[in-house]
């Protein structure tokens, strides 16, 4: 079996210097930073590098010039190279010296229609706390006239509906009351050129990503291991809620592609609960509606999920060294990793997870064993 030292080696030969990635990982390089090394074209790569070289130079300057000669053969102004190395202190990552890495989106709009929106669609989130992002945006469109845009007023759902996954009190009333299943391509090609398509469990009051599988456009990922994974990852946080705080978890359910609800042993125990087996552009929406279009630096595609089109100069992770799909997976897990980090922590804040807080075998455990009969775990 290859060691992560035979990967580092043969990845270096291509990419960087290895006694660059020792100087700042002298314990040894992480698994999840030797995949994203083999997921970066050749240019990104000597970007990083370059960064990286630059970073590490100026840990204990001696004078203020080494600052400036640091962030000159880094390509940066003075301002811009102490922001990098702000983010590398908090995240020591290659991926924090990547282009764009912090990039973020835009607001919906500003201005008085705006405002109005707003207050419309607040009210209608507060009436409807169930109903659906497109929904909810034509009818504060309709109420409104029209003004702003209906693509407006939908981006000012999805940014309430994401500003509510912090809110104290939102959490404490919704956590674990509904999950959401859905299926999307990242922003990842494998080595035989296929695109990476994933299978989410998402809890949509918080955003918790709590399990994921990963396959091929070729071959979508299993809906049950996705399950079985969220399962497990219910048992080891102890993220799970009892039933005596609230009554059960429902599901939304979106079947991976030519998979029938018999194939995928969907059992729904609910009325309230919902599949999705058809129907265009049913792949990824709901999904991007609650995360928007990112899982850390992971672009979502669902118009790639068919195997329709190809990523092409669309893909975030340009390869010149495509990964295998064991490095995709670690990619993904560790993506998942970063955009729930904030989440764990504020939710054992508020007392709903964690080992004396949180429960193992919970009411979203029960939903997910009993809808695609994964086994319940002990929490590890």
């Amino acid at each position: 079996m290859e060691t992560s030292e035979d990967r580092l080696s043969g990845l270096t030969e291509r990419r960087m210097a290895l006694g660059l990635l020792r100087r700042a990982w002298p314990n040894g390089v992480p698994e999840a930073e030797l995949a994203f090394l083999r997921s970066l074209s050749n240019e990104r790569a000597r970007l990083v590098e370059t960064r990286l070289a630059a970073i590490l130079d100026a840990e204990t300057p001696s004078d203020p010039g080494q600052i400036t000669a640091a962030a000159t053969s880094a390509g940066l102004s003075r301002v811009a190279f102490y922001k990098l190395r702000r983010r590398w202190s908090a995240q020591p990552s290659l991926r924090t010296l990547a282009p764009y890495a912090s990039v973020k989106g835009r607001s919906a709009g500003t201005g008085p229609s705006f405002d109005l929106a707003n207050r419309e669609v607040s009210r209608l989130l507060r009436l409807l706390p169930r109903e659906r992002n497109g929904t909810i945006a034509r009818l504060a469109s309709e109420n409104l006239g029209g003004e702003p845009s209906l693509s407006a007023t939908l981006k000012i759902v999805q940014q309430q509906r994401r500003l509510k996954s912090s809110s104290p009190s939102a959490l404490r009333l919704g956590y674990g009351g509904m999950l959401l299943i859905d299926v999307c391509a990242v922003s990842i090609s494998v080595e035989d050129d296929s695109d990476v398509v994933c299978c989410f469990v998402l809890e949509e009051t918080s955003l918790l990503i709590l399990g994921v599988s990963v396959g091929l456009a070729s071959a979508h990922p299993r809906a049950e291991d996705a399950a079985s994974n969220a399962v497990a990852t219910l048992a080891h946080l102890r993220a799970d809620r009892s039933s005596s705080e609230l009554a059960q978890s429902d599901l939304r359910i979106v079947l991976p592609e030519n998979r029938t609800e018999n194939e995928c042993q969907v059992r729904l125990r609910s009325p309230t609960d919902q599949v999705f087996g058809s129907g265009p552009g049913r792949f990824g929406g709901r999904l991007i509606s609650k995360v928007g279009p990112r899982i850390g630096g992971l672009r979502l595609r669902p118009s790639i999920t068919l195997g329709n089109n190809s990523l092409s100069s669309e893909l975030y992770l340009t390869a010149m060294w495509p990964p295998t799909l064991e490095d995709a997976a670690l990619l993904v897990r560790h993506e998942i990793e970063r955009h729930n980090a904030p989440t764990i922590q504020l939710l054992t804040k508020l007392k709903l997870i964690g080992p004396t807080h949180g429960v193992s075998n919970g009411i979203m455990t029960a939903a997910l064993s009993e809808t695609f009969c994964v086994q319940k775990q002990q929490p590890g």
